[in-house]
Order: C-alpha cells, then sequence, then structure tokens
C-alpha cells in the first residue's frame, strides 16, 4: 500500500527554526526532519541521503531555491533527479518567478510561517507528485533504451504514443526529445515550429527552438527564441547556458560576458567555474575579452591558486603540453602579477620534464623570469644552477 507521507523530508532555509510550528505533527507522522541553514549543508545532505521531498526557501541566502531546484534536478544520481520541491514564500511571487516556476514545472509553493494544515495538504500533493514522476521517468528511460538500441524513429514515437497516457504532460517534450537524439534538427524543429502553444509550456517550446536552431547553426534564429523566453523568465540556468554559445557564435562576445555572469551568481559553491567560462572565451577567439573579464572578477593570487594547482596535476598525468598552455593562461590574464615567479618556475619545471634538449633553453628563460620576479626564490636558483651544470657537462 502506498505511504501518503514520505518517510524524511529536508527543509532548506536561512532559519533553522523554521520547522518549529511542523516538526511535532511531521513527527508524529512518522516523517523525520532534516535541516540545513547554509548552502554547504544543503549540498552535503543532498548528496549523502535520498529525499523525496525537500522545502526550499524562495530567497535562501546563498542560493535562491529555484536555482537550487535546476541544480539538484541535473544532479549526477539520476536517482535524486525526481525529488519533488515546495516552495516556502512569505511574500507574493513576482511575475517572472511565476513563469520560471511554471516553465520548470512540478514545483508547489506553500506560505510562511508554515502553518500545519497548508503544509501538509501540499506535503501529500508532492509526495503523489514525486511518485508519479518517478514512473514516469523510468518510463522515459526505457523509451530512450529501446531508441538507441533501434534508431528507428518511427518506431519510437509509437510507442510514445502508446504511452501518451502514462506520459500525461511530458508527452510532446517526449517525441521532441526522440528528434533531438536522432539528430533530426530540422524536421525537429519544423514541427515545434506548427505545435500549438496549449499543447507545450511555451517557454519549453522556446527552449526547445533555440537548442535545435543552434543546432543546425541558425544562430540568429536560435538567439531570438531563447532571448523570448529569458527575458519572461530570467533564471533557467540550461538556456543561459547556450545563450552563451549562441552569443559567441555570433560575435558578441559582451552578450556572452553577460550571461556568464549570471553563470557565475548560480554557482557560489563552485567559485572555479569562471576559468572554464574565461575559456570558453579564448577558445572562441577572445582572448583579450577573456583576460579583462578575469581581471574583473577573479583576484591574482585565485588565479594563481587554480593555474598551479591545475598545471600540477596535469604534469603528475603526463599531460605536460596541456599543463604548460594552462600556466601561460595564467601569464596572459595577469602578465604584471608579481606572484607570477610561482608561473614562471613551474613552466620551467614542465619544460625540463619533456626531456626534449631543444627545450632547456626555454626552461632557462622562464628560471630567469622567475627569478627576476623574486630574487630570493631559492628553488628557483637551485634548479637553474642544476641546469646550468647539466648543460655544461
Amino acid at each position: 500500500m502506498q505511504k501518503k507521507f514520505p518517510s524524511k523530508v529536508l527543509f532548506v532555509d536561512d532559519d533553522s527554526s523554521v520547522v518549529t510550528p511542523v516538526a511535532n505533527a511531521l513527527d508524529k507522522m512518522g516523517v523525520e526532519i532534516f535541516v540545513a541553514s547554509d548552502l554547504q549543508t544543503a549540498m552535503y545532505r543532498f548528496n549523502k541521503q535520498f529525499f523525496k521531498i525537500i522545502f526550499i526557501d524562495m530567497n535562501f541566502g546563498e542560493l535562491d531555491a529555484l536555482s537550487l531546484i535546476q541544480k539538484w534536478r541535473n544532479h549526477e544520481v539520476k536517482e535524486k533527479r525526481t525529488a519533488a520541491f515546495i516552495i516556502m514564500n512569505s511574500a507574493p511571487l513576482k511575475p517572472e518567478q511565476k513563469a520560471l516556476m511554471s516553465e520548470l514545472k512540478d514545483i508547489e509553493v506553500v506560505q510562511k510561517p508554515l502553518a500545519l494544515g497548508p503544509m501538509i495538504t501540499q506535503l501529500k500533493k508532492s509526495h503523489g507528485l514525486q511518485i508519479r514522476k518517478d514512473l514516469k521517468e523510468k518510463l522515459k528511460h526505457g523509451i530512450r533504451q529501446d531508441f538507441e538500441k533501434s534508431g528507428d524513429l518511427d518506431q519510437a514515437i509509437q510507442r510514445v504514443k502508446e504511452c501518451q497516457k502514462a506520459l500525461g504532460d511530458d508527452y510532446f517534450t517526449m517525441l521532441i526529445e526522440l528528434y533531438n537524439l536522432k539528430g533530426s534538427y530540422e524536421e525537429g524543429l519544423e514541427l515545434l515550429k506548427k505545435m500549438p502553444d496549449k499543447l507545450m509550456d511555451p517557454l519549453q517550446k522556446f527552449n526547445l527552438m533555440g537548442e535545435f536552431s543552434l543546432k543546425i547553426g541558425k544562430f540568429e534564429e536560435s538567439k531570438q527564441f531563447y532571448e523570448k523566453a529569458d527575458k519572461i523568465a530570467p533564471g533557467n540556468i540550461d538556456r543561459i547556458t547556450n545563450m552563451v554559445d549562441v552569443y559567441l557564435a555570433l560575435k558578441e562576445p559582451e552578450s556572452a560576458i553577460e550571461k556568464q555572469k549570471d553563470i557565475i551568481e548560480c554557482n557560489p559553491e563552485n567559485p572555479d567555474i569562471k576559468f572554464e567560462l574565461f575559456k570558453k572565451l579564448e577558445d572562441a577567439s577572445f582572448a583579450d575579452e577573456a583576460a579583462d573579464f578575469c581581471r574583473e572578477s577573479t583576484m591574482p593570487k585565485e588565479v594563481i591558486k587554480y593555474f598551479n594547482n591545475k598545471g600540477v596535476m596535469m604534469v603528475k598525468t603526463e599531460a605536460i603540453k596541456n599543463a604548460i598552455a594552462e600556466y601561460e593562461r595564467a601569464l596572459n590574464y595577469y602578465p604584471n602579477n608579481k606572484d607570477n615567479y610561482l608561473i614562471h618556475f613551474n613552466i620551467a619545471l614542465a619544460y625540463l620534464k619533456l626531456r626534449d634538449p631543444q627545450q632547456v633553453s626555454v626552461a632557462i628563460d622562464h628560471l630567469k623570469s622567475s627569478m627576476e620576479i623574486n630574487p630570493q626564490f631559492e628553488k628557483a636558483k637551485s634548479v637553474f644552477e642544476r641546469v646550468q651544470r647539466a648543460s655544461a657537462a
């Protein structure tokens, strides 16, 4: 027999006392309560345990509820992605919040301070929704697996049609996903354009049309679709990420950087993500813009620490040339940084590790640069003298 309530719930709120009005009742119902009053604890609890129901304060201090929900719905453990979310809110929702919630789907709201009756109603409703969502995800996973084995699009479409009732409001998005999996982007795009809005959330439709247009190189069209959706409901992380690619393809680095700033804001627990974003700009031939963005958003010591650590790990795995390229990125970002002696020293060690006689002179030049910046750096002096002796022998 299906239980009416989950065995445990997680409350994410800056105020750990938020559960006080309902704690005793939940305990009597056999529902174990876990509370996270900061982002680190919230991430730890979600990663370590399986929660079917999660309450999150809309204005959670370190990361707003809708951003956190999107992160957890993309968790590396797919069984965790089907958790049901209930937003706790003490003020009327803003239009853009309502729009994003509608786009993300399956998010309930309960008012703060928590009252027992409404909270239990939403808890029971969300528990049922979570169970149905779990079943739908298993069904969709099976359809994907069968399609990947057969490669028969018509057969897969027929299977989806047979499961229309079970898929519910995921029916049309599952159909479109098949065209995506097949790589039939133009055909999928035409189907989306003809599809009435009542059959799919308009923002989801814009997203899919933007994605398919991006994949077939219609960048201007993709931009229009994404910008329409983003204006109505800013904060969709997947859309923001794709918009960066669109703007870079259209040679609009300033617009790309604005979206990259949004990505950084959505990832307070991962400060190193900005270095991946700088690299994306460089790969799109916007090295100067990447350097400017780095200097605007990142302190020199942070740059040195990141690239030193990354380069050392690469050298340990024998990816020496890649390590050198990473070290040189740090020099490009802050060419006059007083701590660059460490970068020059590690570049020298990397060149020496190549064991290529033709690269020894390059290593020596970097050792000299290291000693010029910091004449007291004994490690550079020691290696320089050793290399000089070896060269003279």
